[in-house]
């Protein structure tokens, strides 16, 4: 089975999707982590998935997506749509940009409305989950772009703000909700913690009483924690069996499976290396012989075989400045 993880340009874009989306876990996340007073006017049931992505192919890199749509109350009694934008954000920097590529989202939302739908247009939610490394300090309303705004001009300047989940380290918001969220939540934000090795059994833990059709959150969290490389294959299967000490066996193939993945990329890369290394090496013994004749000896050949890939890029280079084979020998010495 391919890891739900390597599909996916950053690993941690995974495990944020694999959780959100499920409806139940979407449900909780609004109930938990949005004002009261919105929550009190969604109705939660209603909740249902958009597939439709709104990230651009450039940021993906930087940003993973969710797109849920539901029904709100309106303060008259009316029903409308409402759409809840959930944006991830894995850079390790905080981007004060947020706002406008926000914007941008809610944009192409609301353009896609018009053309099946009327006014009025439906109201975005955007919520921008982060656990980078370092603090989030940037305001959270798209008015902060534009610096201090004379009185004459706030009429001109577009108004909106989102909410943040910060699941960094520096964050001191208290992770709530059901088990699948708060292990996902804890996870995510411990997950680069040098102390993740303590933290993981417990972590683990809070999905011991989990149905046991929820295991392959439980998969994906442990393939998460091993892409990543937090922990040594030693110590991740250490925390496994502190957490599940009667299902360690029922797990410990899925650990396996991407440690096996694992192991055929390095390779791969390594195998790459080693052809693009070799394909340099037979070229600048080629231009060499051709210069030199002879004079290019199982000696010298030794060592250009011994030079590193970037070593033999600096000599193509340089192979028009070298006019005798000691001024070559010279050079090798330098290296």
């Amino acid at each position: 089975m391919r890891s739900v993880l390597s599909d996916i340009p950053n690993p941690h874009d995974g495990l944020f999707k694999e959780l959100l989306s499920r409806v139940d876990a979407a449900q909780d996340i609004a109930r938990n982590y949005l004002p009261p007073t919105i929550v009190q006017r969604l109705d939660l049931q209603s909740m249902e998935l958009v597939k439709d992505s709104w990230v651009d192919e450039e940021l993906r890199q930087h940003f993973a997506d969710v797109l849920y749509r539901l029904k709100w109350l309106n303060p008259d009694g009316s029903v409308g749509d409402v759409y809840l934008f959930v944006l991830f954000e894995h850079k390790s920097q905080p981007d004060a940009e947020t706002p406008f590529q926000l914007l941008r989202y809610m944009v192409q939302q609301w353009h896609s409305h018009l053309k099946t739908g009327s006014l009025p247009l439906p109201f975005i939610i955007p919520l921008v989950m982060y656990h980078g490394e370092a603090k989030w300090n940037h305001p959270q309303t798209f008015e902060c772009l534009f610096g201090d705004i004379p009185a004459d001009m706030r009429g001109y300047v577009p108004q909106f703000s989102y909410e943040l989940l910060d699941l960094s380290l520096h964050s001191k918001r208290q992770i709530v909700g059901d088990a699948l969220v708060r292990s996902t939540f804890s996870l995510m934000q411990s997950v680069f913690a040098a102390n993740l090795d303590e933290r993981l059994p417990e972590i683990l833990k809070t999905l011991a009483t989990i149905r046991p059709a929820e295991l392959r959150l439980l998969e994906v969290m442990l393939r998460y924690v091993s892409v990543t490389g937090s922990l040594s294959e030693s110590d991740l299967s250490a925390a496994v069996k502190a957490a599940f000490p009667l299902q360690a066996s029922e797990l410990m193939p899925t650990l396996a499976e991407t440690w096996m993945e694992r192991g055929m990329e390095r390779g791969m890369e390594k195998g790459m290396e080693k052809g693009v290394h070799s394909g340099q090496l037979s070229v600048i013994v080629r231009q060499l012989t051709v210069k030199f004749g002879d004079a290019i000896d199982s000696a010298v050949q030794t060592d250009l075989g011994e030079l590193s890939t970037a070593d033999l890029s600096q000599l193509s280079e340089d192979l028009l400045k070298l006019t005798t084979v000691d001024e070559l020998r010279q050079w090798l010495a330098r290296r």
